[in-house]
């Protein structure tokens, strides 16, 4: 693909996503808060890439399937009401279902259709699976990495700035109590994912959410992250308590030591 292309990928990205807003004017901010996630992940994507030298047709496909990444959730909003998975449908799945219906990535070789629709397909993923590997590990490396660079700031900004408290689309209408979950708080001591299937309040969400730490793979993914200071405004938003400092400072000590491996 070439830069040309992946302008005029992108001119086809922008009228597709703005067709939901114009169908559905009630919800307009919410698809253009997708829209606006997909610029910033673009963004993150490239200042990733630059740490590890990506060629100009790497760096292509890195922008592509930043760009393409999220493509199924405004299907998903528009058809269920939710940005939630588990309630609806796996929107990476639904994303490359639009992506076949538009014969979107027709101008991409079969190698570079591969690597961006297998890096799309595991954004969300749990983990990377294991048959992954070379060019398309790193792709999906990078596409998890820029993606989670960019839902921190939107969650912290919700949590923090919003005048009206967190938005319920967003926290996915958990409920909002002083508590955590053993199991949570024992995954992040421990330097592991939270298990999404332990999340039980707002504040296990937000654990989860730091948890996320464990799963990146670039030092300057880990740099951009404390220099933001979104882990710091997140953890902020959390009851102040022995059990969640211990849990929290597990992940600031993994931060500062992956900055500098």
């Amino acid at each position: 693909m070439t830069r040309d292309e992946f302008v005029e990928l992108k001119s086809w990205f922008l009228d597709y996503t703005d067709g939901f807003s114009r169908n559905d004017p009630k919800n307009r901010r919410i698809f253009e808060l997708k829209t606006a996630h997909t610029g910033r992940v673009c963004e993150n994507i490239i200042d990733i890439g630059a740490s590890i030298a990506l060629s100009d047709s790497e760096r292509i496909l890195a922008e592509t399937s930043a760009l393409l990444h999220d493509i199924g959730r405004f299907k998903q909003y528009a058809e269920y009401g939710t940005f939630n998975d588990r309630n609806s449908a796996n929107h990476a799945t639904l994303g490359l279902e639009v992506l076949t219906e538009h014969d979107v990535l027709k101008r991409c070789s079969d190698d570079e259709r591969h690597l961006i629709t297998g890096a799309i397909a595991c954004h969300n993923a749990a983990c990377i699976p294991p048959h992954v590997s070379g060019r398309g590990l790193v792709l999906s490396q990078l596409l998890r990495d820029a993606d989670k660079l960019d839902i921190w700031k939107v969650f912290v900004e919700n949590y923090v700035e919003s005048p009206d408290g967190p938005d319920r689309t967003i926290t996915l209408g958990l409920p909002d109590d002083d508590s955590c979950s053993e199991n949570v708080l024992d995954s992040l001591s421990q330097s592991r994912l939270v298990n999404i299937e332990d999340i039980r309040t707002f504040n296990d969400f937000k654990l989860f959410q730091i948890s996320w730490v464990f799963d990146l793979n670039f030092p300057a993914t880990f740099k951009l992250l404390r220099d933001r200071g979104h882990l710091k405004r997140l953890s902020d938003t959390l009851p102040s308590n022995a059990d969640i400092f211990r849990a929290v400072d597990c992940a600031w000590r993994f931060v500062d030591q992956s900055i500098c491996r």
